[in-house]
C-alpha cells in the first residue's frame, strides 16, 4: 500500500482543543473573552507563557534559599548549636558536603538528614 502524504496539516479547531483541554479549565478564558474562542485560547497560551516565565528564576531562588539555609545550619552546628531542639542528625561519614541543588531534603542540609528522636520509654516492673 502507497499513500500520498498530506500537502499541508490543518490545526485542529477551537472546539477540538477546548474539549481536548477540557471546558471547565477553560470557563474562565472563555468568561473573561465573553465567549470567544478564539481569544479564550490566545489569553490561555499568553497564561501559559507568563507561568513559565516564572518558572527559571522561581528555581533560582529556590536553590538560592536552600544553599543560604545549608550555610546557616553549617555555622550553626560548627558553633556547637546542634540540631534543632527535638531532632537528631545523621551524617554518611563519606558524603561531601554538596551544594544543595537537587530536591532530597538531606541536601539542603548538606547530607545530613533530621530525624525526630525517639521518646525515652518508661521502664516497667
Amino acid at each position: 500500500m502507497h499513500s500520498t502524504p498530506p500537502t499541508s496539516i490543518e490545526p485542529p479547531d477551537d472546539k477540538a482543543v477546548i474539549e481536548l483541554i477540557s471546558p471547565d479549565r477553560l470557563n474562565p478564558y472563555l468568561t473573561a473573552c465573553a465567549g470567544d474562542s478564539a481569544a479564550a485560547l490566545a489569553l490561555y497560551r499568553w497564561n501559559s507563557d507568563l507561568v513559565a516565565a516564572f518558572f527559571e528564576p522561581l528555581g533560582h531562588l529556590e536553590i538560592m534559599l536552600r544553599n543560604a539555609l545549608d550555610a546557616r545550619l553549617v555555622a550553626a552546628s560548627s558553633a556547637g548549636a546542634g540540631p534543632p531542639s527535638g531532632t537528631t542528625t545523621s551524617r554518611s561519614p563519606s558524603a561531601a558536603r554538596p551544594a544543595a541543588t537537587s530536591s532530597r531534603p538531606e541536601s539542603a542540609l548538606g547530607g545530613a538528614v533530621l530525624r525526630p528522636r525517639r521518646a525515652e520509654r518508661s521502664s516497667r516492673s
